[in-house]
């Protein structure tokens, strides 16, 4: 009788270490998965970062463009300006000179 006992608490706690050792073999890998996982995220921020310092020096490089363009068209504008004032002055003239021939 008491063999008998013995043997069933041995199956029984040998049931429930194999019991303990599958969960414990499904943690496991469902932590491989998690750790899978973060590593993934971990690169798609880091080339999300990447990819935003990109843009962020292609934004810079687009200012400075805007700014050297502003500042030939201002010297454009300012050149066009001094010459029109030149021919309505040289214009002036003519007319003065025509207006003292009469």
């Amino acid at each position: 009788g008491a063999a008998d006992g013995a043997a069933r608490k041995a199956a029984r706690l040998e049931e429930a270490v194999s019991g303990a050792e599958e969960r414990c073999r499904s943690l496991q890998a469902l932590l491989q998965e998690a750790r899978a996982e973060a590593a993934a995220r971990r690169d798609a921020v880091a080339a999300a970062e990447s990819k935003c310092r990109e843009g962020q020096e292609a934004a810079a490089a687009a200012c400075a463009d805007a700014r050297s363009l502003e500042t030939r068209l201002r010297g454009a504008v300012e050149e066009t300006e001094a010459a029109a004032a030149a021919a309505a002055a040289s214009l002036a003239e003519r007319e003065a000179s025509r207006h003292a021939a009469a």
